[in-house]
């Protein structure tokens, strides 16, 4: 009896250790992931993995801190990132730039004082390069110009395009010329299965009858690299693309229409 039970106990004892050990390997293999996804800006993936390893070690102060980050920035609930990156402020050891993110976050939320309040804080911190402090500065004035604003408001009304232009991922930067022909906007629905990533394109749509053609991504400027559609001419004949295109020595690049194309320009 003595005999069965000490090999029950070595049992259920390496048992467990192998069931640690694959819990760890684990852990490895999603922290390796997040990290790439996290340094190619790959913010939606990062988010769900470092979520995952949240869940594995819920005190590890980088996984809150980048997964209140790039749940933020992939457009994620704001309230969410706020729950695990708010308990960071004041720690020691934790990223520098906290401040500066909670006060992102409350600007999402309408809290433009608390994110004033916030940008001050990262501004005053130690050890900060003039760039940061800059963007921060550009951030209070936004604060402040929102404030007045909404001191002030106008009957305005928001009018969802629908599923030929919207869709799950981010749509942004909408650009129309004045006559109001087309719709240039830029998404990043498109998940590059090579890369992992979810790759910025730029996408247009014309109005029809009852609201708008589905939107066609711009064949010509699209890469497999992330590219914004920036400003738009007037007449709708230039486009000001920001991508890194072979030959160029420029972040901004000029594509002009012809035919309903948009070509860059030689480069």
């Amino acid at each position: 009896m003595k005999v069965h039970r000490i090999i029950f106990i070595l049992f259920f004892t390496s048992s467990f250790s192998f069931l640690a050990i694959g819990q760890d390997l684990a852990k490895k293999e999603i922290e390796k992931q997040a990290e790439k996804n996290w340094n190619n800006l790959n913010y939606k993936l990062a988010a769900e993995q470092y979520e995952k390893l949240l869940s594995l070690d819920p005190q590890d102060v980088n996984y809150a801190y980048r997964f209140a980050v790039s749940n933020f920035i992939a457009g994620f609930k704001v309230d969410k990132s706020l729950k695990y990156l708010e308990p960071l402020m004041g720690k020691e050891k934790v990223p520098t730039d906290i401040p500066f993110w909670i006060g992102k976050m409350y600007m999402a939320n309408y809290q433009f004082n608390d994110a004033i309040d916030m940008f001050n804080t990262f501004i005053a911190g130690s050890g900060i390069s003039q760039d940061p402090i800059s963007e921060a500065q550009k951030n209070i004035n936004m604060c402040l110009s929102a404030i007045q604003l909404l001191n002030k408001p106008i009957n305005i009304a928001f009018e969802n395009l629908g599923p030929n232009i919207n869709s799950t991922a981010n749509d942004f930067l909408p650009l129309v010329p004045e006559n109001e022909d087309f719709l240039i906007f830029t998404s990043d629905k498109r998940f590059d299965e090579a890369s992992q990533t979810f790759d910025e394109n730029i996408y247009i749509s014309y109005p029809e009858k009852n609201g708008w053609t589905l939107s066609k991504p711009l064949s010509y400027l699209n890469t497999f690299d992330p590219e914004k559609a920036v400003g738009l001419s007037s007449d709708g004949k230039t486009l000001y693309v920001c991508g890194h295109f072979a030959n160029s020595y420029s972040d901004i690049n000029i594509a002009t229409q012809k035919n309903k194309q948009f070509k860059l320009d030689q480069l």
